[in-house]
């Protein structure tokens, strides 16, 4: 999945290349470049194997419109990885977010709606039904919850110190197929 030429979009310290020898090329995409809404501004289409992107379409202004272009910019066989904080791990079901002041819309696995009015319920038809892609493009999306305690309370975030290796993401991946 992870080979060839990449980008990060909003790069994090999350994605670690060195796990990934197969990579020829990774570029940053940051907001000092540009806006990740309108990607393909920056970009000539088809450019890349795959686009990694970690909290970033939960703070863009449209990201159904933001995945779209990111698509564009996808070869043929590429993938597109992105994560979303869970809005029920992440927020505790509270908006707007006590914890990212940056987030425009919330993202869940399990429930259709929140208080935020741009909200993403990501179940298993969501890739295919909203974006129109055909069911070999979208693979199951999926809660990343790695070191999450249930048992504290919604005071608490839990991502905020990056030794602790919690995770409360929903992980998207789409291979682009045409």
């Amino acid at each position: 999945m992870f080979s060839g030429i990449g980008c990060d979009i909003y790069p994090t310290d999350s994605f670690e290349v060195g796990q990934w020898p197969e990579i020829s090329q990774l570029l940053e995409f940051t907001p000092e470049h540009g806006d990740a809404n309108y990607f393909m501004t920056y970009w000539p289409r088809r450019k890349f194997n795959f686009l990694h992107a970690t909290a970033v379409l939960n703070s863009t202004h449209n990201p159904l419109e933001a995945l779209k272009d990111w698509l564009k910019a996808v070869q043929i066989g590429g993938y597109i990885v992105a994560t979303v904080p869970d809005f029920y791990l992440y927020d505790h079901g509270r908006w707007p977010s006590k914890f990212n002041g940056n987030s425009k819309s919330t993202w869940s696995l399990t429930r259709p709606k929140s208080p935020c009015p741009l909200h993403q319920w990501v179940n298993g038809s969501w890739l295919t039904e909203t974006l129109g892609l055909t069911a070999s493009w979208a693979l199951e999306p999926k809660l990343i919850d790695t070191n999450y305690n249930y048992e504290l309370g919604p005071d608490v975030d839990q991502t905020a110190n990056p030794d602790d290796g919690v995770e409360c993401w929903i992980e998207l991946v789409i291979r682009r197929d045409r």
